[in-house]
C-alpha cells in the first residue's frame, strides 16, 4: 500500500494506517510471541533516554557558574534526549536529525528511527534508504488531549518547537567546539601538569 504524501493530523490514524506508521505499529506486535520481547527493548530504550536526560541536565546544573558554556551544551543535549523519549513514547519513534525535533513540534517531523522495522527501509540505486514516517503536530496534540494532558496547547508545541530550532541553530553555528567542550570537562590534565598551547582555552 503507497503511503500518502501528507502526514495524519489525528493520532488514531497512526492506529488505522499501519503501512504509514511502521514505528507505532513496531512495538504492538500482532505475533504474541514478539510481544514480551518488544516490552523489553521498549523500557531499555526509555530507560536509556531517561537517564541520559537527567544526567545531562544535572551536568548543565553543576556547571552553571563555573563553566557556563559546557552546561550551555549539557542543557542543549538534555533537551535532545528528552524530546526523542517524548516522542518514544507517545509514538514510537523519533526524528535522529535534531533540527526535526522541533520541526515536529510545529508542523510535520519525518521519523526514521527505530530503522530496523518492517516497512522503515528501503532499496535505491543499491542503498538502504530509511523510509521515513511523518508525524504532525496536530496528532501529537490529539493524542496529548485522549491521554487527558489539556494543559499542552497546539501554541505551547509550537513554542518549544522554535525555541529548541534557535537552539539548534546556535548548536550547528559551534559545532565543533560544542563537541570538544561537551568531552572535555571530565578530563584530567597530562601528566606533566600542562596542557598543549592549542588547548589551553579549554580549561
Amino acid at each position: 500500500m503507497p503511503r500518502r504524501s501528507t502526514a495524519n493530523n489525528h493520532w488514531k490514524e497512526w492506529v488505522e494506517n499501519p503501512d504509514e506508521h511502521p514505528r507505532f505499529h513496531f512495538w504492538r506486535p500482532d505475533d504474541t510471541s514478539l510481544a514480551e520481547q518488544r516490552l523489553g527493548e521498549w523500557i531499555y530504550t526509555t530507560s536509556c533516554l531517561a537517564f541520559t536526560t537527567l544526567h545531562d541536565r544535572a551536568v548543565a546544573t553543576s556547571l552553571a557558574e563555573s563553566k557556563p558554556n559546557w552546561s550551555a551544551i549539557a542543557s542543549y543535549y538534555s533537551s535532545v534526549h528528552a524530546l526523542r523519549l517524548f516522542w518514544l513514547a507517545l509514538y514510537g519513534g523519533y526524528p535522529t536529525r535534531h533540527a526535526e525535533l522541533g520541526t515536529c513540534l510545529r508542523n510535520t517531523g519525518r521519523f526514521e528511527w527505530p530503522k530496523r522495522v518492517p516497512g522503515g527501509i528501503t532499496v535505491k540505486d543499491g542503498r538502504p534508504r530509511p523510509v521515513y514516517d511523518k508525524v504532525s503536530s496536530e496528532a501529537a496534540h490529539s493524542a496529548l488531549q485522549a491521554l487527558g494532558i489539556s494543559s499542552v496547547t497546539p501554541d505551547w508545541l509550537d513554542m518549544l518547537g522554535r525555541t529548541f530550532e534557535r537552539a539548534c541553530n546556535l548548536r550547528n553555528d559551534a559545532n565543533y567546539e560544542s563537541l570538544v567542550l561537551a568531552h572535555q570537562y571530565l578530563h584530567r590534565k597530562p601528566s606533566t601538569g600542562r596542557l598543549p598551547p592549542n588547548a589551553a582555552h579549554l580549561v
